[in-house]
């Protein structure tokens, strides 16, 4: 479980630990991290979403936690895609599927 402060890295550093996080990830493994809900509508929230659909090919957003304080949700992805697949200029679909050449 990640509770690194994603929305405040910029997109070469979270590119970057992405990249690392998906070489050490065991087969099956499955990378887990937060966020809170406050910002999961900024700019900077959606860049991370984005970016995690096309490090990964599955990304599941988990339901929002009101009880926690401040609320929160969790984003478990699946399956690091390959650096074949991680082309420039790609982009990334409503389900976190990569769509060549297409931005959002």
């Amino acid at each position: 479980m990640s509770g690194l402060p994603w929305v405040a890295f910029p997109v070469q550093v979270q590119e970057a630990l992405l990249d690392s996080i998906g070489t050490v990830l065991a087969p099956g493994g499955v990378f887990t991290t937060f966020g809170y809900a406050w910002v999961r509508g900024s700019s900077p929230a959606r860049r991370f979403r984005r970016l995690l659909g096309r490090r990964f090919e599955e990304v599941v957003a988990g339901r929002t936690v009101i009880a926690n304080v401040p609320p929160a949700f969790v984003y478990h992805a699946r399956r690091p895609r390959h650096e074949s697949a991680l082309r420039e200029g790609d982009s990334v679909d409503r389900q976190g599927v990569a769509a060549p050449g297409v931005y959002p």
